[in-house]
């Protein structure tokens, strides 16, 4: 893709974004698709508008349950990984390193990689050492999870 391409699908990512945060859930599922796919293909980053990983948590949180709870937690695990100190505080909510242990224990490989990725910008529900180990001890299926592992642990192994 050339340079032009890039500038105008980007353009998308920006149309996009305001649609994660909808009340109609087939409108934010679909904005979460053509983020995941957009963000892949112009090398666009959360770095550009931080904000998206909260949507995200939200738009995850508002799916709970449902089949396609999925597809929010695919965009957060898949985006590249920003600095931590650039990751919003907006989603400091009292529960939410209960709903990260919660996706990590008991849903699919989107879910997990989406609650390490989560548990690493917030340094919590568990420290760097116990998400490391909680990493490497990881054996869940598909190479998506182990990709997500791979990138996860490199970034601990930097600070």
């Amino acid at each position: 893709m050339g340079p032009k391409e890039s500038r105008e699908l980007k353009l998308w990512v920006t149309e996009i974004l305001p649609m994660l945060e909808s009340a109609d859930e087939c409108l934010k599922f679909s904005a979460c698709w053509a983020l995941v796919w957009l963000a892949d293909a112009t090398s666009w980053s959360p770095q550009e508008r931080p904000q998206v990983l909260s949507d995200l948590v939200r738009a995850w949180r508002s799916f709970e349950g449902k089949e396609w709870e999925y597809m929010p937690a695919w965009g957060i695990a898949c985006l590249p990984l920003i600095p931590r100190d650039a990751y919003p505080k907006k989603d400091d909510e009292p529960e939410l390193p209960g709903f990260i242990e919660k996706m990590v224990s008991a849903r699919g490989p989107y879910q997990r990689a989406a609650s390490y990725t989560l548990a690493y910008y917030r340094r919590g529900p568990w420290n760097d050492q116990e998400l490391a180990e909680r990493l490497e001890s990881e054996t869940g299926p598909g190479a998506f999870v182990s990709e997500c592992k791979s990138r996860l642990l490199a970034a601990l192994a930097q600070r």
